[in-house]
């Protein structure tokens, strides 16, 4: 359906959306919007397609609404440098149902009335207070805003962002902790970023639980005489006096909490706190948020460029290797050199084990999804590690939580990644003393969560990014291809799930894997395997 539309005014936005084009499905980042048109990063692997081809878009509005779906036309593009990401400008020409323009407008109108009463704030606080006649505090502060939300807008790196936000309030508040936490999915988020004295109990939970559980910040300037806090036993066990919590909203997300406390001080922290903090938490989930859009688009244009060449690679060697091998047996009936056979075909084998691990990476697997009980992927995991784990000496714990529901996906595919993860972790700890490894399996409403932890000597720092990028491995020459991280991400994305990797504060390393989860519940037990 064609509709009639004025001219409107574009509204900044952070949406994620479908780029639809005969063989191209890319995933990509609206920019900005309005009733005519937008603006989206997208990430090609060749070039980017010409002014006036048409394209079809879905615009993901709002988290758990049907996408708005338009017919568009690229008008320009745009090279983001250094990268092949591109800036796409694309004029949007007809709705899928006209329910979808009515609900782009209603969108619309809301933002702009939003960003209008915030113009309005700004104007009416410029009018009351000049900057004359602020004090040195209030124009440090507004400059630490200004630089943080500069730096903010042109990093894409989630832990970069956690660290400079918790850096910058240390340096405007008189806070003697700051606390960055993020939902990983547990029963409290986890602390990403920290300033300050850090103990083993550096928060409240409760107060974390309860800001996260209504969306609301809380500010207490003498927790011991605070109705609502006093109470609160973990307060008083950290000594805290005063303490400000702050949620991480991007949407209708909750990404965590900035966490600030003083145990030394009554009233240490003030309304203008709040306000600065809320302006802060706002920046902060929405560069954490651009970063995981960020993320998304360039592991994509990773994978699908070398995708295309290792396909091409494969098909050239994988004939000839496998044309030797059958002369090796030949040879064996009447072997002059066995000792040289015996290298040639060992070598052989490695290039055809190889060879499979890189098609398997770059191909695309077409094995429908199933209702799969994550008990019965561990179960079916854990045998081929059990000679493994003997000969090292390591401890093999697990724990999945009473009626987990099922997820979608392959069984076959999902014990893949386990056991590459499971094998991962054993070959790092050969120097560990008393080395474990621990799979535990819990759920909420939403999801279900698969946690695998050793107690080895972690995941060095500055390989942490790069550990689901293809062909990237630590182990020595010959002992992996450093695809078996980067296939296990890209199995895991063909089901809607994710990956994520981390180092803990006691030591050894965590992968969490985040599933949907599925409809049906399934009785699970717990069982620990030594």
């Amino acid at each position: 359906m064609s509709i009639e539309r004025r001219k409107s005014e574009r509204l900044d936005v952070a949406l994620g959306a479908k780029f639809q084009l005969e063989h191209i499905n890319q995933e990509c980042l609206i920019k900005s919007l309005s009733e005519d048109g937008c603006c989206a990063v997208v990430s090609f692997p060749k070039s980017p397609p010409p002014p006036e081809t048409q394209v079809l878009l879905r615009i993901n509005l709002c988290e758990g609404e049907e996408p708005l779906v338009a017919q568009s036309r690229v008008v320009w593009t745009e090279r983001v440098q250094g990268t092949n990401l591109y800036q796409v400008g694309m004029q949007l020409l007809e709705f899928a149902k006209p329910q979808h323009f009515q609900r782009l407008s209603v969108f619309l109108e809301k933002g702009m009335v939003r960003q209008e009463v915030s113009r309005e704030t700004a104007a009416s606080r410029n009018n009351a207070l000049h900057l004359s006649q602020m004090n040195d505090l209030e124009l440090q502060r507004i400059k630490f805003l200004a630089e943080l939300s500069r730096f903010l807008n042109r990093s894409h790196e989630i832990q970069e962002v956690a660290d400079a936000v918790v850096s910058s309030i240390a340096e405007v508040m008189r806070a003697d902790k700051v606390l960055l936490l993020l939902d990983h999915g547990g029963a409290v988020p986890e602390v990403l970023a920290r300033w300050g004295e850090s103990t083993e109990s550096e928060f409240s939970h409760s107060v974390v639980e309860k800001v996260m559980r209504t969306g609301r910040p809380i500010l207490s300037l003498d927790v011991a005489n605070d109705v609502e806090l006093s109470t609160t036993t973990s307060l008083n066990l950290l000594g805290t006096r005063s303490i400000l919590c702050i949620p991480l909203i991007s949407g209708k997300k909750r990404l965590g909490l900035l966490y600030l406390d003083n145990a030394f001080e009554k009233a240490a922290f003030s309304e203008q706190d709040l306000e600065i903090a809320k302006v802060l938490a706002d920046l902060a989930a929405s560069a954490i948020e651009r970063g995981r859009y960020f993320d998304m688009l360039v592991q994509q244009e990773k994978l699908s460029a070398l995708g295309t060449m290792t396909a091409s690679l494969t098909h050239e060697l994988n004939n000839p290797l496998t044309a030797i091998c059958g002369a090796v047996d030949l040879l064996r009936d009447s072997p002059e050199d066995p000792e040289t056979l015996e290298i040639l075909e060992a070598n052989v084998k490695r290039c055809i084990e190889m060879v499979q691990s890189v098609t398997n990476w770059s191909r695309c697997d077409t094995d429908p999804a199933t209702e799969v009980s994550l008990k019965e992927v561990v179960d079916a995991t854990t045998p081929f590690v059990q000679n493994h784990l003997l000969r090292t000496g390591v401890k093999l714990r697990i724990e999945l939580d009473q009626n987990l529901p099922t997820i979608k996906g392959s069984a076959s595919q999902l014990s893949q990644v386990l056991l590459n993860i499971l094998n991962n972790a054993i070959q790092a700890m050969d120097r560990t003393e008393d080395p474990f490894i621990s799979i535990r399996g819990t759920t909420t409403d939403k999801e279900v969560f698969l946690r695998v932890k050793d107690n080895g000597p972690g995941i060095p720092p500055e390989n942490l990014a790069r550990i689901f990028d293809p062909f990237y491995t630590t182990k020595p020459k010959g002992k992996g291809t450093g695809l078996g991280l980067s296939i296990s991400r890209d199995i895991l994305s063909r089901f809607g799930a994710r990956i994520e990797a981390r180092n803990l504060p006691d030591g050894g390393a965590q992968f969490l894997i985040r599933f949907p989860a599925h409809n049906q519940a399934v009785e699970q037990r717990v069982s620990v395997a030594n």
